[in-house]
């Protein structure tokens, strides 16, 4: 498939690259029940997706568009077994956790294009295209193919920054989404308004990496029990906005409301073994020191990244989710410490705090997740 250059410059919004092969299917195709017959059909094998927390991809055999066939066989790997699969604990999360999630909406050439820009470029870690609220109703056929245009133009190492934002599975359009999602390459894919295992099961038979936006507050009384739903869940992501709606409440920097959610987030996630934990956007789109305190405030509560408005917010989220050079070398400390520590030594004191195997633990963790040597 032909591709746009990987830097930035190639990926402005008049740089979308449509191919005939990446034309959604028809809306009145059905995912089960009626079978969908691309043009020339056949299953397919599809090549590896990459799952957000570092486990090993797994494969499928699908139905795909005729203009994927060739690239989909030179990329396709046998299929992994489920046993194989990396225990999803947060030790096994990648060294390259992503920090910031851009939102970009799908029906817009011009911010779709600059937010390709941005991704090709390395300043964010992900492009989160949005079918849902950012969309007119008269305007989501044209946003889904949009995305597969954009998704077209893309090498492939590039498609794996992208998430796509679905509807709630209790949308007339969850059903057009997920018929529109099969059998592309893409990073994950982000279900609006979870509010039950169920509904994650639904979206999970897309078999890509799916992050559960918590915005409702069902969604926050079945954290614990969407948080387990299925394997392909890899992350949970707080909607602030909409919550507080749900919850009669109005949004400030200070809500006591958001900050005990996100403490259920983290709880649930963590008890599941997820390690993608994500803050809600911060609204107020003048006030950057608001956004680096709450950032930073998110990150000591055990989120590791934010959903982003603006290009603006970037520098600050990432800043605020980065740890800073003394916690690394606190850690670097903990670890060197306790790996020359005398036999028979259960804990010992570094820079006169108490270390044991926890703390050696928080050490390791923070060194994997961010790059560092551990």
């Amino acid at each position: 498939m032909g591709g746009a250059p990987g830097g930035g410059a190639g990926h402005r919004a008049g740089a979308l690259v449509a191919v005939a092969g990446a034309r959604l299917r028809p809306l009145g195709a059905r995912r089960s029940g009626q079978p969908v017959h691309p043009v020339g059909g056949g299953p397919g094998r599809l090549p590896a997706r990459q799952p957000l927390d570092g486990s090993p991809p797994r494969t499928t055999r699908r139905v795909h568009r005729s203009g994927l066939r060739a690239e989909l066989r030179r990329q396709a790997v046998p299929r992994a077994s489920p046993a194989s699969d990396v225990e999803r604990t947060p030790s096994a999360v990648p060294n390259t956790a992503a920090r910031t999630w851009l939102f970009a909406p799908a029906h817009e050439p011009r911010k779709l294009g600059k937010a390709a820009a941005l991704l090709a470029d390395g300043r964010c870690d992900r492009l989160l295209v949005d079918w849902e609220d950012a969309v007119p109703e008269p305007e989501k056929a044209a946003a889904r193919q949009a995305t597969a245009d954009l998704i077209a133009s893309l090498p492939a190492l590039q498609r794996r920054g992208i998430a796509v934002r679905i509807h709630a599975e209790r949308s007339a359009h969850f059903e057009a989404d997920l018929e529109s999602l099969e059998g592309w390459l893409i990073g994950a894919v982000m279900m609006a308004k979870a509010e039950s295992a169920r509904a994650v099961r639904r979206a999970a038979t897309l078999e890509l990496p799916l992050i559960a936006l918590i915005e409702t507050a069902l969604g926050v009384q079945s954290l614990a029990e969407i948080a387990a739903a299925d394997p392909w869940l890899r992350g949970l992501a707080l909607g602030p906005l909409d919550l507080l709606a749900d919850l009669g409440l109005e949004w400030t920097p200070d809500s006591a409301v958001l900050a005990a959610v996100q403490h259920q987030m983290v709880i649930a996630g963590r008890a599941a073994g997820l390690g993608c934990l994500l803050q809600g956007p911060y609204p107020d789109l003048q006030d950057q020191p608001g956004l680096r305190a709450d950032s930073a405030a998110g990150r000591r509560a055990g989120l590791t990244g934010r959903l982003l408005l603006h290009p603006e917010q970037i520098d600050s989220v990432a800043g605020a989710f980065a740890p800073t050079p003394a916690e690394l070398a606190q850690a670097r400390r903990v670890l060197e410490a306790w790996q020359s520590r005398q036999p028979g030594h259960g804990a010992l004191r570094v820079d006169g705090r108490f270390v044991d195997a926890p703390v050696v633990r928080w050490a390791r963790d923070l060194l994997q997740r961010h790059g560092s040597p551990a």
